[in-house]
């Protein structure tokens, strides 16, 4: 039998935010502990990523 990991539990599957707006600010995955906020300039239809917690952002108007 063959069984897969849901995507939530696979600690190498990309974890991608979808945004509309160009700046967005990143403080990590946890306001409290994260990591300082920094401000991301995203052109449209590309992809940035989080120098601190790699959290890639992907800027599309489909949102």
């Amino acid at each position: 039998m063959n069984q897969s990991l849901p995507l939530e539990n696979d600690p190498l599957a990309k974890k991608i935010t979808l945004v509309s707006s160009e700046t967005i600010a990143c403080y990590g995955f946890d306001p409290i502990f994260g990591h300082p906020k920094i401000y991301l300039n995203i052109p449209l239809d590309t992809e940035v990523k989080c120098p601190y917690c790699s959290r890639i952002y992907l800027r599309t108007d489909l949102v």
